[in-house]
């Protein structure tokens, strides 16, 4: 899948819970991959109070279960 596909893709968990939209993929840049993809603009995400907060509107790439039409992800709750 090319990069500029996952951008508006929803994201589910394995409840099927909706978790969002992707705005933003982090890559690594040494290893060329994904390392996150993020449910809001980066950009907004160094303004948010507390790093807590802005990890939880981050998710690690190797979560991703399945990235298709949807996004389904692996959450711990």
């Amino acid at each position: 899948m090319k990069l500029s596909e996952y951008y508006g893709k929803k994201i589910y968990d394995t409840r099927g819970k909706l978790r969002g939209a992707i705005h933003e993929v982090v890559l690594d840049m040494e290893s060329g991959t994904i390392s996150s993809i993020a449910l809001d603009r980066i950009t907004n995400l160094a303004k948010v109070g507390t790093k807590t907060e802005a990890k939880k509107k981050l998710i690690s790439y190797g979560k991703v279960r399945s990235a298709d039409e949807i996004v389904l992800v692996d959450m711990e709750e």
